[in-house]
């Protein structure tokens, strides 16, 4: 896979039952580290009602943004 330096990595977020899926914290850390070889962005994609209260821990898992 070729990446371009300054990409910006999307990870689609999955809440199960009010609670952030533990496969998407899985994912966003993968982009993590991925990213440190692109030095681009990870953001951290999340749709519904009420997650905007999960923006504070996407960001600690990595996140360098949360898009609602």
């Amino acid at each position: 896979m070729i990446m371009k330096k300054n990409s910006e990595l999307w990870v689609f977020i999955e809440i199960n039952k009010g609670v952030l899926a533990r496969v998407s914290l899985e994912l966003l850390s993968k982009a993590v580290d991925l990213n440190k070889k692109t030095q681009g962005v990870v953001a951290a994609f999340v749709i519904g009602q009420g997650v905007k209260k999960f923006s504070d821990e996407l960001i600690h898992y990595g996140a360098d943004k949360v898009i609602i």
